[in-house]
């Protein structure tokens, strides 16, 4: 599945942020938590200047455990999309274990509060991340792998400067700015 969106640091407060986006259908407000793995021989899997190219993770979602690969694709430093593959698990504790005979050793914690909106076409999330702050992330819905991922992201400005909010666009993931975090 094709996935794109842009992750904004927001300047707002997270009442400010609410009060724009209650025009918005209310999704829910979920808490989760994503481990990231590196595996030692398989340099996909590993940071390159604060990077994951290649994602292997858990995320603890309420009660839900799912297995993600995720694989991002870059234009020169510049995030464009991802290709993201998911499993529901059953049993974390089992996950972690089969995650650990693989290889795999865990490299980073995202633990953050989400409060989810949609829209027909967006799914708009506010999120209060542990350690890095409070962000929006805006990705557009049932992307279809012929339309082209850079007009999808203008679209994607266009509408986030409606919202009325004072939103940096980061170029980078949460996982790349907690590494960046880590290495301080």
């Amino acid at each position: 599945m094709k996935e794109v969106e842009i992750l904004f640091s927001v300047e707002n407060t997270k009442k400010e942020c609410i009060t724009a986006l209650k025009r918005f259908k209310l999704h829910g407000k979920i808490h989760i938590r994503d481990t990231y793995y590196r595996h030692p021989k398989l340099k996909s899997f590993n940071p390159r200047n604060d990077r994951l190219l290649e994602v292997f993770r858990i995320r603890e979602k309420d009660k839900h455990v799912i297995l993600t690969h995720k694989k991002d694709y870059y234009k020169g430093k510049t995030w464009t999309y991802s290709d993201e593959e998911e499993l529901h698990v059953h049993n974390r504790k089992q996950a972690q274990r089969l995650i650990a005979a693989l290889g795999f050793k865990p490299l980073i914690v995202i633990d953050n509060a989400r409060t989810v909106y949609l829209t027909p076409r967006y799914e708009i999330v506010l999120e209060k991340v542990r350690g890095l702050g409070l962000f929006l992330e805006i990705e557009r819905l049932r992307v279809k792998n012929s339309e082209r991922v850079n007009q999808i992201k203008e679209e994607i400005r266009k509408f986030s400067r409606q919202l009325g909010l004072q939103l940096k666009e980061s170029n980078e993931g949460k996982p790349s700015l907690m590494l960046k975090k880590m290495k301080k």
